[in-house]
């Protein structure tokens, strides 16, 4: 079993054809693949779907069909979703006052941090993300680290 856990940043990719979403379409199709995301990747999934009908990538009839496929993906369960909660709240935190003076750690990625390290790590085959700067972060936390923008990522 390969268990995925996903930033906003790459599952967006998965819902809106962009770069990197052919890379995001080969860990789906793995047959044994598990994926999870935090509880506010699903806020921020809304919010990076709004940026994209401002900018003109989308229209409202593809916001509202990309929601609602993603809102059917999370109630059939194709996610595990992993709550932002209490213990999470302080790690984010701790992930700020490490990280935030020197690697520019931005809150929303704090709280995703701490959400993947409150999933079972050693069952966390690896942590998919298209924020370079996130991307180094989550390395520097001992996360094996895929970015499907880059070129030939590795699974």
């Amino acid at each position: 079993m390969n268990k995925y856990f996903f930033d906003t940043s790459a599952i967006v990719k998965r819902y809106h054809r962009e770069d990197g979403s052919n890379f995001i379409d080969r860990l789906f199709a793995e047959a044994d693949a598990e994926f999870v995301i935090s509880d506010i990747s699903i806020i921020e999934f809304y919010s990076a779907l709004s940026l994209k009908v401002r900018v003109g990538e989308i229209d409202e009839e593809n916001f509202m069909s990309l929601r609602k496929l993603f809102s059917q993906d999370i109630k059939s369960g194709l996610y595990e979703v992993a709550e932002f909660a209490n213990a999470e709240k302080l790690e984010s935190t701790k992930l700020l006052l490490k990280y935030a003076k020197k690697h520019s750690l931005k809150t929303l990625d704090a709280i995703q941090l701490s959400v993947v390290k409150s999933v079972n790590e050693p069952e966390v085959k690896a942590v998919v993300c298209a924020d370079e700067k996130f991307c180094k972060i989550i390395a520097l936390e001992g996360f094996s680290v895929i970015n499907p923008t880059m070129p030939a990522p590795q699974l």
